[in-house]
């Protein structure tokens, strides 16, 4: 049963199947020449030589011998979890090593074969160069080679590890979309254009990264989106020179129009029901290949104010609650300034049974006002810190005992008064109303710096870091808009701002992105 008679019909089974050898690795000295021994090669092949002397260290590098009819010898070149295995058998070697040539078949017909469309494979490319060839072969394409052949072919067949779309995790959802971004660029891109069947959807890719060559794609409505807001973030991308795109902030910060602001100027959303939203308002959308983010510029206020949900509820409530954003977002920034500034300086201004309450708990204190707020605001950002870092199933208990146990043990020894504590967590819990996380941080930041002006001055100095806070906003730029436009540009302001209207009256795009097609919507009749 194993004897030689069945070791004869294995080898010619294999060789009518176009198998001739075995996967080989390449290893660490191993020697060109031993590769193209295993590929039966019998003349020179450069391209082969050159790209096994480049990847032959990588112990991941693969070499497929192959004998296509009697007469051509290859080799398939790939680089091992990158591709689909299956799929390069069913589609690439099946259709090469079943067809039959004539006897007197050349290079050229073989050639003449594969560009016809005689491979059932979508995505093949003729190569000349090495370094195309290993850049294919390092995003997911097998090489063919053919003994002595000057040129050489590529086929896209990716391997399928990618997760699946899921539910987002940052972003809460009410009404609205559950499927979210993933890590793959492309398929991103098919969420989008899945939701804008619009053959005005423009996807341009770009290569950013000299080691990482990583796929950052431009998407816009070219019927809409300004050509010169476009022409601006592709110019920005394309200055982008670094060796690897590791993080979401070395994209951000080739967008931003002032690199020392820390407001956010980059919109990220992991959402593609919000996305699309705003690439229909004529903003423009970058999708980064490994990220399950896109970005979208031209940041403003107002972006980072907005939630999807405002236009999932009814115009009265979303107006309402947008109202209560901005009240919010002015309670977190002002109210730990103002208490230091009044119980410091301005005492009078205060309901005297308020004062002697308030004085009275802390007559037992040993610090300022200012010290008090400044140590609470820090242990506030350490405990928030800390509920990021943890584990989620003990991040929530790390919470409890610094808020509750410690603060309440931190009153009862008279360290901080209790008027302290019931300010911060006001604070806190205003902050927590902001939409955007970014935003939130840059509130915080600023927060410190209004304390130390209103423990310096008193309402003064409140009031004149509040005019240094809206100077500095006032002065960013983001592209060429201004970070402003949406609330204070005069022609540009935009309606859909502090209150949300009614679906039917907002007919117009915003006018500061400068649209091409300023009209959202038509009235009928």
């Amino acid at each position: 049963m194993f004897g030689p008679k069945a070791v004869h019909n294995k080898d010619r089974m294999r060789r009518r199947q176009g198998i001739t050898g075995r996967f080989f690795e390449g290893k660490e000295g191993t020697a060109v020449e031993d590769f193209k021994k295993k590929a039966n090669f019998q003349h020179k092949t450069p391209l082969f030589e050159e790209v096994c002397d480049r990847l032959q260290r990588n112990s991941d590098f693969r070499v497929r011998p192959i004998l296509i009819g009697q007469k051509f010898r290859g080799a398939f070149a790939f680089v091992d979890g990158m591709i689909n295995s299956g799929q390069l058998s069913e589609l690439v070697m099946r259709s090469l090593v079943e067809h039959r040539f004539a006897a007197d078949a050349t290079a050229g017909d073989l050639f003449a074969y594969i560009d016809g469309g005689g491979i059932y494979c979508p995505d093949q490319k003729k190569q000349q160069k090495a370094d195309d060839i290993i850049k294919q072969m390092l995003t997911g394409s097998a090489a063919l080679f053919l003994d002595g052949a000057a040129d050489a072919y590529t086929f896209e067949i990716k391997s399928t590890f990618v997760r699946s779309v899921t539910e987002p995790t940052n972003e809460n959802i009410t009404k609205g979309g559950k499927d979210a971004f993933v890590e793959r660029w492309l398929m991103n891109t098919a969420l989008v254009r899945s939701r804008l069947h619009s053959p005005d959807i423009v996807v341009e890719s770009v290569l950013a990264g000299r080691q990482s060559q990583t796929n950052i794609a431009v998407v816009y409505l070219k019927n809409t989106a300004d050509d010169a807001l476009v022409q601006r973030a592709k110019d920005c991308l394309s200055k982008l020179d670094v060796d690897s795109i590791s993080s979401l902030g070395i994209v951000e910060e080739a967008l931003c129009g002032d690199d020392n602001s820390i407001f956010p100027q980059v919109t990220n959303t992991e959402r593609p029901d919000s996305f699309c939203a705003d690439i229909n308002e004529g903003y423009i959308g970058i999708i980064i290949d490994g990220f399950p983010f896109a970005l979208l510029v031209p940041g403003n206020i107002l972006q980072q104010m907005q939630a999807p949900e405002d236009y999932a509820r009814h115009s009265v409530f979303a107006s309402a609650i947008r109202v209560l954003r901005f009240v919010m977002m002015g309670i977190t920034l002002l109210l730990p300034g103002f208490y230091v500034s009044i119980l410091s300086f301005h005492q009078e201004m205060l309901p005297s049974r308020l004062v002697q309450s308030i004085m009275k708990a802390r007559l037992e204190v040993p610090f300022d006002e200012i010290i008090e707020m400044i140590v609470m605001l820090i242990a506030f950002e350490v405990l928030i810190e800390a509920g990021l870092r943890m584990p989620k199933n003990i991040g929530q208990a790390v919470s409890i005992v610094g808020a509750l146990i410690v603060g309440e043990a931190a009153v009862s020894a008279k360290l901080i008064s209790p008027a302290v504590v019931i300010v911060v967590a006001i604070t806190a819990i205003a902050s927590f109303t902001l939409p955007s996380q970014d935003l939130s941080n840059a509130v915080r930041v600023w927060r410190f710096v209004l304390l130390l002006f209103s423990g310096m001055l008193g309402l003064v100095g409140l009031v004149i870091g509040a005019i240094l806070l809206t100077l500095r906003i006032c002065s960013l730029e983001v592209l060429g808009v201004p970070y402003m436009a949406p609330l204070i540009g005069g022609h540009t302001k935009t309606k859909d701002s502090y209150f949300r209207r009614p679906f039917v009256q907002d007919k117009k795009r915003p006018e500061f992105l400068g649209n091409k097609n300023k009209t959202r919507r038509v009235s009928k009749g």
